[in-house]
């Protein structure tokens, strides 16, 4: 996300559209904002801004994601202000 206000607004969307609030959107230890929900189907998400990365101009332009456990190489992501865009929270658990 490209600030604080744009976090709150997806974290709002996405409770507007039925997800559970698992953790509002705060201030962190390491200086970002983030927050948790979970979608009807039971997914867990995080909508996080961190301060050390300026976010793309918002244009079509994709960005490459980093390769690791669950997501292919050269893997592309767009700039969005959907939530569908937002990353899965990685939290260690099985979901339920």
């Amino acid at each position: 996300m490209a600030s604080k206000a744009e976090v709150d607004a997806v974290m709002a969307q996405a409770a507007k559209a039925g997800a559970g609030i698992v953790k509002p959107a705060h201030d962190n230890f390491w200086g970002g904002y983030a927050g948790y929900f979970q979608d009807p189907d039971r997914h867990l998400w995080e909508v996080v801004w961190n301060p050390q990365w300026e976010a793309p101009e918002a244009d079509d332009t994709a960005l490459s994601a980093p390769a690791g456990p669950g997501r292919r190489p050269g893997a592309t992501c767009r700039d969005s202000t959907s939530i569908t865009t937002v990353s899965p929270a990685r939290s260690g658990r099985p979901a339920r």
